[in-house]
């Protein structure tokens, strides 16, 4: 179904007679016509000079004979009259005029979804990750709605739209996602009377117990829903080439569908894994509701796309719009919806430079902390011998001034005082017995001790065995042989992690640790 100025689908027939009155709505223009009804652009008039968009959804002529298709049409109006959510569609008005049944809309300025993806693959725009998800969750949102609503006694209805596929997912100029087209959703109180050996729903997108023709339940509207988001992501349906009879057969026949885990490897391995999950041919191994596959949508998104924003929906289908009316190509009519090489390429490559950015953002900021305790290892050992050169002149000037001598001028990078101390008694036997014992001390103690080398991604605070050593990184710690508990600490995630490490005598430990929050 077509919403909007620009995806519109005119018939020539019907030019000569519009604009005409139709009850208390003006019919302006016809945006679309399907197998069982026609879509008109129309206004609602009242006094002051009151006009308000709406679309009249009115059904064909030769169909309003049959009890079954009146009985599907004011069952549609009848299931979302009492619908009241931001993703779906509402109807504001049914009826019959003239002998047409119609029901009255809102308008939505923007187009389908099945729309938008053939101008991106038409015109070479990429249709971002990030947005894809961002409809899963708008659409997802709708039909635990829908799934979950109850009746006037508090009875869940268990609605089924039974038609989740791109046609039906609008998405308008302002970034908003909405759902539509419940013609042949499905209640508790109506699967009873449903043809049997009927297939119902468009063939592409039918889960396996649609195509089985078994007892459905709101999972396949899940599956359904996965396989519109598997198709925006990779570029391509699961099916490619398939059409008619073959697809029913697939599917019916098949076990799974490609892994998009597989197919577009280049996406983040959390976004596969949830439209993977909800691709399940079993329906006992997909998300058990909506609500956990929007949750899992959302936590993907936000996780993945931290910087994303609806209005970048918004400026997509801004732009397809322009283009649309500059290339009549994108009529559904024309437009090839199984496979585009430069759409798939183009998503390809706006996923991975995304992908990419971000890898690198990552790889740049543990560079930096790397780069950081290098700096840092460099200053200490650049410190420790300017100080070793200093004492070793200090007591060099010592030495030559207490034998009497001065210091060639070259050499005066350091002026001794005027005074010094009288030269030291030799000493006897038993004072350089005592010497010698506390240098083998001395050196016994060191050899009990090592050094330790400890950092973190992000920084961290760092204690060990209880005392505090500062802040990452930590470079030359001379620690007691054994084992010492660390304690690193973030304060700006609150990340928290313990790590026991063993020091050997005379070598160094590395201790590096990536606290996540």
């Amino acid at each position: 179904m077509l919403y909007s100025f620009a995806f519109e689908v005119q018939n020539k027939m019907d030019r000569p007679t519009l604009p005409q009155a139709f009850g208390p709505y003006t019919l302006r223009r016809k945006l679309a016509s399907g197998g069982m009804a026609e879509l008109y652009l129309s206004e609602a008039s009242g006094p002051g000079g009151f006009i308000k968009p709406v679309v009249i959804k009115m059904m064909l002529r030769e169909l309003g004979e049959d009890p079954r298709f009146v009985q599907m049409f004011t069952h549609e109006a009848k299931t979302v009259s009492s619908f009241v959510h931001g993703n779906i569609v509402p109807i504001f008005d049914f009826g019959e005029i003239e002998g047409r049944t119609y029901l009255a809309m809102e308008f939505i300025d923007g187009v389908d979804l099945g729309a938008l993806s053939d101008t991106c693959r038409l015109h070479g725009l990429p249709l971002r990750p990030a947005v894809s998800l961002w409809i899963g969750i708008g659409v997802a949102a709708a039909l635990h709605y829908a799934h979950s609503t109850t009746d006037e006694n508090g009875q869940r209805l268990g609605v089924v739209h039974r038609d989740i596929s791109p046609q039906n997912i609008l998405v308008s100029r302002a970034g908003e996602v909405k759902l539509c087209d419940f013609g042949i959703a499905q209640s508790a109180a109506t699967r009873a009377s449903t043809d049997a050996g009927v297939i119902k729903g468009k063939l592409l997108y039918l889960s396996p117990e649609q195509a089985r023709q078994k007892p459905l339940d709101h999972r396949c509207d899940i599956f359904s829903l996965g396989v519109t988001l598997y198709e925006l992501l990779a570029g391509h349906h699961p099916l490619r080439g398939k059409a008619g009879v073959s697809v029913v057969r697939a599917i019916s026949e098949g076990t799974s569908y490609p892994s998009l885990r597989e197919t577009a490897s280049w996406l983040p391995s959390s976004v596969a894994a949830t439209i993977d999950k909800a691709m399940q041919f079993d329906p006992e191994k997909r998300q058990q509701s909506a609500e956990e596959l929007r949750a899992a949508l959302s936590r993907t998104l936000h996780s993945e796309y931290p910087d994303f924003s609806p209005e970048s929906l918004a400026t997509l289908v801004r732009k397809a719009q322009e283009l649309s009316e500059q290339d009549p190509r994108t009529s559904l009519h024309n437009a090839n919806r199984a496979d585009l090489a430069s759409f798939a390429s183009e998503t390809r490559r706006a996923s991975q430079t995304w992908h990419d950015k971000i890898e690198g953002i990552r790889r740049r900021r543990k560079r930096l902390v790397w780069a950081a305790g290098f700096c840092g290892a460099m200053l200490l050992i650049a410190t420790l011998y300017a100080t070793s050169l200093w004492m070793g002149k200090t007591h060099e000037a010592q030495r030559v001034q207490s034998a009497g001598l001065s210091l060639p001028h070259s050499r005066a990078m350091w002026r001794p005082p005027r005074f010094s101390a009288p030269p030291s008694p030799p000493l006897s036997k038993v004072a350089r017995k005592e010497k010698i014992r506390d240098r083998a001390t001395v050196n016994t103690s060191r050899a009990r001790t090592g050094l330790a080398d400890i950092n973190a991604d992000p920084w961290a605070i760092v204690s060990i065995d209880g005392k505090s050593h500062g802040s990452t990184p930590i470079v030359g710690l001379r620690l007691e042989a054994g084992k010492h508990t660390a304690v690193l600490t973030n304060p700006d995630t609150g990340a928290v992690v313990r790590r026991v490490f063993v020091v050997k005598p005379d070598q160094t430990v590395r201790v590096i640790e990536t606290l996540s929050p």
